[in-house]
């Protein structure tokens, strides 16, 4: 009886922390390597926390932390802001175009490559379509410029040659999603189609040989093995880059609407990024720069792009039969 209850008896549970530290001795290189984005994580990202308190003040440098708290006083004035609902409408209008077409054409990128079968040339395009990635937005506004100024800008001299009005491009409204979004989408196409070449190498070989014994061409091997073998990274993609939707790049947005001063694309371009800026360095023309409400545009930025990333993983993992990302 009694041997037969010791085989019943549970085994007892390892302390969570104990077995940290045993798996902690067993890679120590491992969690050396870990170390640094760790250290970077909690002194630049974590530990400015901190300061989101004066989004709930109104804060002096003078005085410093913690008084003159003034509640959601902040919050409340930026939401009556006339500019909110058009920094909002074009926030979420230029990043729902970066995020769909942006979305897209790295995977449309990979599986051309994946299609070219001399090694040397899929090396090439590869390599040419990621260099944009390593510039800064500066030097990409600096290209757009040399092509596209009214007065020195390549395309006019141009038209003017074969008897053309000059155009003021740069300076259009029209045009200025169009910058906006192609140039991002120029920049980051090469980075996002190594992503998905790594996920299609990873398909195996053996899915591609019995399609092939079943008559499959290549479009169809493409449609019925690639394309959903990319759907998780894709979906992971996607809901990552949801996080970001009121986020935009500020450089791009601060030199593609013309610097400090941006009159004449405000209407079209104003975002978060662009507006905490103004707010929290220049302020408005009746009183110096506003730390407390820039603090309370930026923490209500933050805060909507994480209900939008816990929506957009709760919704995967139930109607799209994913694990999610978290």
């Amino acid at each position: 009886m009694a041997a037969a209850e010791g085989v019943m008896r549970t085994p007892k549970k390892t302390n969570y922390f104990v077995r940290l530290g045993r798996d902690i001795r067993m890679n120590k290189m491992l969690y050396l390597l870990l170390l640094p984005p760790v250290v970077y994580f909690f002194i630049f990202r974590y530990m400015p926390m901190y300061g989101l308190q004066i989004a709930f003040q109104e804060y002096s440098p003078l005085e410093g932390f913690g008084v003159n708290w003034v509640g959601f006083r902040q919050f409340r004035l930026f939401m009556n802001n006339p500019w909110f609902f058009r920094i909002l409408r074009n926030t979420i209008t230029i990043s729902m175009y970066k995020i769909s077409i942006g979305g897209i054409a790295p995977v449309i990128l990979a599986l051309m490559l994946n299609e070219i079968g001399a090694r040397k040339f899929r090396r090439v395009v590869q390599t040419v379509s990621y260099l944009p990635h390593f510039l800064s937005w500066v030097i990409v506004y600096g290209v757009f410029f040399f092509v596209l100024n009214e007065n020195v800008g390549v395309l006019n001299n141009l038209r003017e040659y074969f008897g053309l009005g000059r155009l003021a491009i740069l300076s259009n409204k029209s045009y200025f999603y169009q910058f906006i979004v192609g140039s991002s989408v120029w920049k980051g196409i090469g980075y996002g189609s190594i992503i998905y070449l790594a996920a299609i190498s990873s398909i195996p070989q053996e899915l591609y040989e019995s399609a092939v014994i079943d008559g499959a061409n290549r479009w169809q091997q493409m449609v019925n093995i690639t394309l959903p073998s990319l759907y998780q990274i894709f979906a992971i993609m996607i809901i990552l880059q949801l996080g970001n939707i009121l986020s935009e790049d500020f450089t791009q947005l601060f030199m593609f609407m013309g610097g400090v001063e941006q009159l004449h694309m405000t209407d079209v371009g104003e975002v978060f990024e662009t507006y905490i800026f103004r707010m929290g360095f220049l302020g408005t023309q009746y009183q110096g720069p506003m730390y407390s409400y820039s603090a309370a545009v930026g923490f209500f930025k933050s805060a909507f792009g994480m209900i939008l990333v816990v929506s957009a993983n709760s919704f995967a993992k139930k109607r799209l039969n994913y694990r999610g990302v978290f």
